[in-house]
């Protein structure tokens, strides 16, 4: 197996979370109180889940670190992205 083969599924999930923060960027790039911390839904539309799923996770502890702030709760991009580096399934 050469390193192209091995390496291929973690380039692979590279390239789809820089897309899916190009567009988390575009689309909030508006926003100048942005801060890398996104809500319930701009998180589930990351993550390419339902809030719902996100809540229940929240519910059940599991799921991806979140902040509680009163009953406002945030992500943090950079949590998302090592819940999915750590639940990535490597097939062999």
């Amino acid at each position: 197996m050469d390193l192209n083969e091995l390496f291929r599924p973690v380039l692979d999930a590279i390239g789809i979370i820089d897309g899916r923060l190009a567009c988390l960027e575009e689309r909030l790039g508006s926003s100048p109180s942005h801060s890398g911390y996104l809500t319930t839904h701009e998180a589930a539309e990351f993550l390419s889940l339902s809030p719902q799923t996100l809540e229940l996770w929240r519910h059940n502890s599991e799921g991806p670190r979140y902040v509680k702030l009163g009953r406002a709760v945030r992500y943090a991009v950079a949590d998302l992205i090592e819940y999915m580096e750590r639940n990535q399934i490597m097939e062999g």
